[in-house]
């Protein structure tokens, strides 16, 4: 396996050495952790853009769970480790942000929208894996330069830094980019589409977190699994 030389996001110099192997891992680790504490806060903002309802049972926070932590390792794992392979190609980080929307969508958008219908007790359709690609697609390009850029330049060597950095970013990018997000929700549960910010407290509030954990818990995991020179 070929070896890395710094960390995906160019993190301190005390990530000596990481593979492919271990970045796709331990993206995908974290991204599991991540959205497996969060799920609740994104199942109540889902069915807020796609009804408009404000309370949904607690019992029903929990749908599509399984969904969401079984395919948030494929999502993660695939956002960090295209996004890191791009950089090591020698593009910028604005390239490598819009280049990653591609195959990121492909794979996010049908998972993404299999898990909306579950939370909003629809069934999924073969049609719908379609739209929920083409939807992801759209969305991820913008975000993804918002959302890769605030945290490389909020950044630092320290636990508290990262975790503050992805908390900015996953903030930044949700509360900048939520109309478009209540846009894909719509289109792949089948509601009429419209320019909303219902739901987008909880979407933000839950994007914040589980970016802030996500980073962290990415880091931690590199710095722990790190080969020494």
């Amino acid at each position: 396996m070929a070896a890395i030389t710094s960390s995906p996001l160019e993190m301190p110099a005390t990530i000596t050495r990481t593979s492919y192997m271990q970045t796709f891992m331990c993206s995908a680790l974290a991204g599991m952790a991540a959205t497996f504490l969060t799920h609740p806060i994104d199942t109540w903002a889902v069915n807020r853009a796609a009804f408009g309802s404000l309370r949904v049972p607690l019992r029903l926070l929990a749908r599509g769970l399984p969904t969401a932590v079984l395919s948030s390792a494929v999502i993660y794992g695939m956002m960090l480790g295209v996004y890191d392979s791009i950089k090591l190609m020698g593009f910028g980080s604005l390239q490598a942000a819009v280049l990653t929307a591609l195959p990121e969508g492909l794979v996010k958008g049908p998972l993404e929208a299999v898990k909306n219908r579950q939370q909003v007790g629809v069934r999924p359709s073969a049609a719908v894996l379609a739209r929920g690609a083409l939807g992801m697609v759209v969305r991820e390009m913008p975000l993804n330069v918002i959302y890769f850029g605030t945290y490389e330049a909020m950044t630092g060597p320290s636990s508290a830094e990262q975790f503050h950095a992805g908390c900015l970013a996953g903030l930044v990018s949700g509360a900048l980019m939520y109309p478009l997000e209540a846009l894909r929700v719509q289109y792949v549960t089948g509601t009429p589409l419209r320019l909303t910010y219902q739901g987008g407290s909880g979407f933000i509030f839950r994007g914040t977190i589980h970016t802030g954990l996500l980073f962290y818990m990415y880091e931690r995991l590199l710095t722990w699994t790190s080969v020494s020179i």
